[in-house]
């Protein structure tokens, strides 16, 4: 592909001395300046740089690829021809009002400016031809008065904004090529300029690479180097050539660099310059993408090699001190982490395959091993605060929490109340589920002591909608994890819970087992947590795990009667019609659903306050009922017979004559009963076991917690009688009422009698 010479160009130089002309010509080399031609093999818009050819101020012909060099017989010819040669030199130029005669009116012209010296090193065109071709002609001003088509000597230098565009900032993103680098620049001038990146793009200084993908090692870094940047992106245009270009642009610079590089989203050969693919847009305008810092990643040059101190053999490979300053060696677990991006843990081998594009060696993580510095004791996981690098009282240690990227924006959150009302119809379950997510959401500084059961045996009602498409992504998707029952059941390690704010389990079973009831209750409530990784060391890390578990069937956990870990609430079993559900996922994904739900959740904080440390799950009917389905057949009994007390004592006639004691006079007015629990276990005794000797015999302690789960009260105190027939046992009373079960024992005796449970329960044929 030849390159088309630009209007107003003088004469290519090497054409007037026809032995260098032969040569560059067998070579097919292009010419850059009086003393620099480059052999280059077109690819579409892009070349590889096959050999450059450079002429020393006494006239010498080099080319650093020896299938290119000229002959022995070329270079003497060529020598002798520019003996009597005087190569003007280029120079700044303080203005290009003599150059703009030289170009189309069509042209666009970037200035590249020197912050070395007051004036301008070179100016490039950027020519759009009829066949829609793109050229970037260089313009040089030289020596003996003239501008020439030709790159200056030297480097190639960055573009660079200039006064009064000019804003200098403590950090610099480079494009690939000056177009980009000039539209952030004027752009960030307007404030009326809209983009999603803009308060991200404000913290830069737009460069521009004028050799881009193809000649970043011409380029001028000892510019960069003075500018002395904290922080140095490139930004890589979205084709294999941009790209690949990063691991040049690292290797040359030798600084703490990070790369952004786009994917699939964007289309191919997209720069910052062009329009945002509309499809990262939602309905109402809003940008639904990823941030610049979620596609940007680490690209420093990692190791350098130094001749060995030994004087011989073969060179010593070292860490840079940039690449060093920017990873943290995490002791326990052993990991790796970058300072810029401590939510992702590495092992060894996954660090080895990142960084290995930008290191002279396979084993990167051995070396950084030995630097002290960057080692840190643990790793931490806290909501409560940022993620970073902080000190505490046992050293030093990582945070990895990184929050949503969901913003609250004001709102009629009236869709996703009527989900919530269709979802859960009963009001009372309805509010204490809200309050649950409006604390996950809002309140990321809370660690709730429990968790969500969703049961509904009809599927599609809205259960996984809740916690994957709405919680979810207002949690962060990044502290959510997926798990199955046998990763919580089965399996011996339980990383998916580990510097996570809440997993949703799609379809817990666990029948009449306790099992998952077991393993999860120190998920729920405990501090700390002990996470166990395959391949790696066990290590302690903060708790802040929420459980959002659904099931299609009642016999999902096993829950015991004194739970206080799960909040059961009644999942409708009606489905919502297609067309219902259509919109109302439109509304989250195009019309900024999760975002309003996100500023409700705040607003049903201040509203209803949150759920705090110390709150227990709420009990609910169906929780209830599940429970109920755990009791063995004794436990059922001593439920069903509370049950029909407590029915018939409404009638205070039916009290009088069950309760009221030997003697007493006519103004007995005692509103309530009392059980002994020895009494319950003996009418299991009797009736489940035919009075025969059994180890499964219910407990005392079981009948009470029975009673407990059915409402009554059991009196703090034991109860030693000879009175009630206890043969001597001692005995706790359950009652109907807390006020009895706070009477002395005395004093209850002389007003009360207990139930005669197993007459009752002939009478009641139980």
């Amino acid at each position: 592909m030849a390159k088309k010479k630009p209007r107003g160009a003088q004469p290519l130089f090497h054409k007037t001395i026809p032995v260098l002309c032969a040569y560059i010509e067998r070579v097919g080399a292009e010419e850059l300046n009086f003393k620099r031609y480059m052999v280059k093999e077109y690819h579409g818009t892009y070349y590889a740089e096959r050999a450059i050819i450079r002429i020393d101020k006494d006239g010498n012909i080099t080319c650093n690829n020896k299938d290119y060099a000229p002959t022995k017989e070329e270079a003497e010819a060529i020598k002798a021809a520019l003996v009597t040669e005087k190569f003007p030199h280029s120079i700044l130029a303080r203005n290009i009002d003599a150059l703009r005669p030289l170009v189309t009116g069509a042209s666009t012209l970037y200035e590249f400016h020197s912050r070395k010296e007051s004036g301008i090193i070179m100016v490039q065109e950027r020519r759009i031809l009829q066949d829609g071709t793109k050229i970037y002609p260089p313009w040089t001003y030289w020596s003996d008065g003239a501008w020439r088509c030709m790159e200056p000597d030297g480097a190639l230098p960055f573009w660079k904004p200039h006064p009064p565009a000019r804003l200098k900032k403590p950090r610099i993103m480079i494009h690939e090529g000056a177009k980009a680098a000039e539209f952030i620049t004027r752009n960030l001038q307007d404030a009326e300029w809209k983009h999603p990146w803009r308060e991200e793009l404000e913290k830069y200084e737009h460069w521009g690479m004028i050799g881009g993908a193809m000649a970043p090692h011409r380029t001028d870094y000892d510019e960069l180097r003075r500018e002395k940047p904290v922080e140095v992106i490139y930004v890589c245009d979205n084709d294999h050539p941009g790209k690949s270009v990063l691991q040049e642009v690292s290797r040359m610079y030798g600084g703490s660099l990070k790369g952004i590089m786009f994917d699939d989203k964007w289309p191919m050969s997209w720069d910052l310059a062009d329009e945002m693919p509309k499809k990262l847009f939602n309905k109402v305008g809003t940008y639904k993408g990823p941030t610049l810092g979620d596609i940007t990643q680490p690209a420093t040059r990692a190791t350098e090699k130094l001749p060995n101190p030994e004087g011989k053999g073969a060179p010593v490979t070292i860490i840079r001190r940039a690449f060093r300053e920017e990873w943290f060696h995490c002791v326990t677990p052993e990991v790796f982490i970058h300072r810029d991006r401590p939510n992702r843990i590495l092992s060894a081998t996954e660090f080895n395959n990142l960084v290995s594009p930008y290191s002279d060696v396979d084993d990167t993580a051995r070396l950084l091993k030995k630097d002290a510095s960057m080692k840190s004791g643990i790793l931490k996981y806290s909501p409560a605060e940022p993620a970073g690098i902080y000190g505490g009282k046992s050293g030093r240690y990582i945070n990895t929490h990184v929050p949503s990227s969901v913003r609250p924006m004001k709102g009629d959150p009236a869709m996703f109340l009527e989900f919530m009302q269709q979802l859960v119809p009963i009001e009372s379950d309805r509010h204490e589920l809200m309050k649950w997510c409006a604390t996950l959401i809002a309140c990321p500084e809370v660690k709730m002591l429990y968790s969500v059961l969703l049961i509904s045996e009809t599927q599609g009602v809205g259960k996984g909608t809740l916690g994957e498409k709405i919680l979810a992504p207002l949690v962060g998707e990044e502290n959510v994890s997926v798990p199955n029952e046998n990763e919580i059941v089965e399996s011996a390690f339980n990383y998916w819970l580990a510097h996570k704010r809440m997993s949703v389990v799609h379809e817990i079973y666990a029948g009449n087992s306790f099992k998952a009831y077991n393993n999860l209750k120190s998920t729920i409530t405990d501090r700390f947590i002990t996470v166990s990784k395959k391949y790696q060391a066990n290590y302690q890390v903060e708790n802040w795990m929420h459980i959002f578990a659904c099931s299609n069937s009642q016999r999902a956990l096993k829950l015991s009667m004194e739970d206080r870990r799960w909040l059961v609430p009644k999942i409708t079993e009606e489905k919502k019609p297609k067309v219902w559900w259509d919109a109302f996922f439109n509304w989250l994904d195009e019309e900024d659903g999760l975002a309003i739900i996100c500023q409700w959740a705040k607003d049903f904080v201040k509203k209803h306050g949150a759920v705090s440390r110390s709150d227990s799950a709420p009990d609910t009917v169906l929780k209830d009922e599940i429970v109920r389905e755990s009791y063995s057949p004794g436990m059922d009994l001593v439920a069903r017979f509370l049950n029909r007390v407590e029915k018939e004592m409404q009638d205070p006639k039916w009290i009088e004559a069950h309760c009221k004691p030997e003697g007493a006079n006519g103004e007995w007015k005692v509103e309530g009963v009392i059980v002994m629990d020895v009494q319950l276990v003996n009418l299991i005794h009797i009736v489940i076991y035919n009075n025969k000797p059994s180890d499964k015999l219910e407990r005392p302690m079981t009948v009470r917690k029975v009673a407990k789960n059915q409402g009554w009260v059991v009196s703090e105190q034991r109860v030693h009688t000879e009175k009630w027939d206890t043969q001597g046992q001692r005995i706790r009373l359950i009652c109907s009422t807390k006020e009895l079960a706070e009477t002395a024992f005395n004093e209850l005796e002389k007003k009360i009698r207990p139930l005669d449970v197993i007459k009752l329960a002939q009478d009641w044929r139980l």
